[in-house]
């Protein structure tokens, strides 16, 4: 899924959107959020979580 649509489904749910992560290690951020892709997200997909809670992701 790329970050701008996995984006709008954390705040559509009242989740914290921080910055993302470069998984590359290259500490590159989006300016266009459609051309990057969530590798990995923590919690993992599907796991229930308290409104207001944080995703943090790759």
């Amino acid at each position: 899924m790329n970050y701008q649509a996995a984006q709008d489904i954390w705040r559509a749910a009242g989740l914290h959107v921080l910055p993302a992560n470069d998984a590359t290690g290259a500490n590159r951020l989006p300016l266009i959020d459609s051309n990057w892709v969530v590798l990995a997200q923590e919690p993992a997909a599907g796991t229930k979580v308290e409104t207001d809670s944080t995703i943090t992701r790759q």
